[in-house]
């Protein structure tokens, strides 16, 4: 709404500006609350539960629901051919939610391009002697230095300034 209230200024439509009636008002609270809030936080939700997969499947859900949402606001019942289109898609979302491949097919396709190599052997079973741990380098401290006039100098809880 703010972007078409910008671009009413250089349109030459700020003469028309006017409040919204409560039915616009509540129409725009539903759009901004619902249509806007809600359905994020709904497809963020899925999407942490259903997994990236399942959830991107939902979006076919979106031409079932503007054919019906059409036809009820058009009041007649869709025709044949946005019928068999939606047929389609509900098939198609069918498949894809009820069978659930074991890994994916380029998984799959590396996996079996690959050789099989044997696996290396544990440090334990290498002949010799066993490795000698790495010392842990400790930190080196910092030189002290003693305070200048003027440094604040911390003495338990106090806080005391050194003059000279």
């Amino acid at each position: 709404m703010p972007l078409l209230l910008a671009a009413s200024v250089p349109a030459g439509e700020v003469d028309r500006w006017r409040l919204p009636t409560r039915t616009e008002a509540a129409t725009l609270v539903y759009l901004a609350a619902l249509m806007t809030v809600v359905a994020f936080l709904a497809w963020f939700v899925g999407l942490r539960r259903l997994g990236v997969e399942r959830a991107g499947m939902i979006c076919g859900v979106m031409p079932i629901a503007t054919l019906l949402t059409a036809a009820a606001q058009a009041g007649e019942p869709p025709r044949l051919d946005q019928s068999a289109g939606v047929l389609v898609v509900t098939v198609g979302l069918a498949l894809g939610l009820t069978r659930r491949p074991d890994r994916p097919r380029h998984a799959q396709l590396a996996l079996s391009a690959a050789p099989e190599e044997p696996p290396a052997p544990a440090d334990h079973d290498r002949p010799g002697p066993p490795p000698t741990p790495r010392p842990t380098p400790r930190p080196t401290p910092l030189p002290r230095r003693r305070p200048m006039t003027g440094d604040a100098v911390t003495t338990g809880t106090d806080l005391a300034v050194t003059k000279r």
